[in-house]
């Protein structure tokens, strides 16, 4: 039996997840129990009686604070969660910081389910849980005792759905302007004298050939120098650029991981080399659409893919 925790002071946002969450289990035939809160009290408590498999906290909630949250968990000898923190889009000082706690994965506001199937897709790839014989009927309250049925849920029922739209409304306006798309030509204008046309070729090149190296050579512990050295070199060459604080950070934190990591005990090698392998292959492509070709569309697609690259190969070296 699969435990999730849900944790979001808004009981929208809880519904939402809850929903989206339940179609996979659903889909694939997968035995779950829900457990909700709205407060760090409660959900502590869930905690220390049961033993949480998957945990979406919102960690930039203004009522609590979802990292102190998480760091207490973590210390407490109880069962480790996997923990899958959701935030906004633009909020980069939370996801940094979450970063460095370990999360699982990201989902961001207004939920995508893409992102939660992504989530879960990983999981199950990572844990083995049985499946059940019959799928649960739609029809049927679920897991009763634990996580009623919102329409009768007391504490509800002062809910104002009207306000609730309203919220979700403005979540979404905020989105779509923290997510209004930046084109190439449209950024380069205010910066069409911070580098010059060598250093993006020198770049392109070493990138290359690491790239090339980890793919046909698959001597991964003989490139780490070299892994570091681009990386710290990539990340000098986005200074300049105030708009990729949040990139630069990211690749600061890996090239730390890999400097920190002894591949001689690394048992999933190949693995390893292929997470590499797509960050500087991501890395490469979208240098050559924003700086070179100057056709993307939006200059910061390339945050939200190597932060979930970074964490799933320290999720795997650690």
């Amino acid at each position: 039996m699969l435990n999730i925790l849900l944790l979001d002071s808004c009981y929208f946002h809880n519904k939402l997840l809850r929903e989206d969450t339940q179609n996979y289990f659903i889909k694939y035939g997968y035995d779950y129990n829900y457990f909700e809160a709205d407060n760090l009290d409660d959900a502590y408590e869930i905690f220390l009686k049961n033993k949480i498999d998957i945990a979406y906290i919102d960690i930039s909630c203004k009522t609590f604070n979802g990292l102190e949250f998480i760091k207490d968990i973590k210390s407490q000898d109880i069962f480790q969660p996997k923990i899958v923190a959701i935030t906004t889009l633009f909020d980069k000082i939370y996801r940094f910081e979450a970063l460095k706690l370990n999360v699982y994965r990201y989902i961001y506001k207004p939920f995508d389910y893409k992102e939660i199937e992504a989530s879960l897709e990983k999981f199950f790839s990572e844990n083995e849980y049985r499946n059940t014989e019959e799928k649960p009927d739609l029809t049927e309250e679920i897991v009763e005792d634990q996580f009623d049925d919102f329409d009768s849920f007391d504490e509800f029922d002062s809910f104002d759905e009207e306000e609730s739209i309203e919220h979700n409304k403005e979540l979404m306006d905020i989105y779509n302007q923290s997510h209004k798309k930046v084109s190439a030509l449209e950024f380069l204008k205010d910066y069409e004298n911070t580098f010059t046309k060598e250093e993006l070729e020198d770049l392109e090149d070493d990138l290359d050939n690491i790239v090339a190296n980890l793919l046909f050579e698959d001597a991964i512990e003989q490139e780490i120098d070299e892994i570091v050295y681009i990386l710290q070199k990539y990340s000098r060459f986005l200074f300049p650029f105030s708009e990729f604080e949040e990139l630069s950070n990211v690749l600061q934190s890996l090239y730390q991981l890999l400097e920190d990591t002894d591949f001689s005990k690394v048992s999933r090698k190949n693995m390893a080399s292929k997470f590499i392998v797509a960050i500087l292959q991501d890395l490469v492509e979208w240098k050559e659409h924003l700086f070179v070709l100057k056709d993307a569309v939006d200059v910061y697609y390339i945050n939200a893919s190597i932060l979930n690259s970074y964490i799933q190969l320290k999720d795997l070296l650690k």
